[in-house]
């Protein structure tokens, strides 16, 4: 088991605050150099419903990373996936543009902060 870094702990539990009922109508966002990136966590769970294709093909293409370069005794997908947050109905906000996305894999490692907001 890999040791979280304090950014990747505290991201991914930040992340999961929407979840809750009170919360259900907020949205992650995350302040980044591309600008304010604003979404919903995707849902990372093959039982869920809303569970798609692109989330199945991007947990294959973990799967194979940790395969090929990582050690084989990390097989728990979970753990892969602390470096990056997906999100679904995201909006990406620089200055006046905006753009709008129906899914995007943000790296942990470009975040410089997170809320919740909506």
């Amino acid at each position: 088991m890999s040791i979280l870094t304090l950014k990747e702990y505290l991201t991914n539990k930040i992340s999961l605050i929407p979840d809750s009922q009170k919360l259900k109508n907020s949205k992650i966002k995350l302040v980044t150099s591309a600008g304010l990136i604003s979404g919903t966590l995707a849902i990372n769970e093959p039982t869920r419903p809303g569970y798609s294709i692109i989330d199945t093909t991007i947990d294959g293409f973990i799967e194979e990373y940790y395969s090929k370069y990582i050690s084989a005794s990390e097989t728990d997908i979970s753990e892969k996936n602390d470096s990056i947050l997906r999100l679904q109905d995201v909006t990406i906000t620089n200055g006046t543009a905006m753009i709008q996305l129906s899914y995007l894999i943000v790296f942990i490692d470009h975040i410089t902060g997170i809320t919740i907001g909506e």
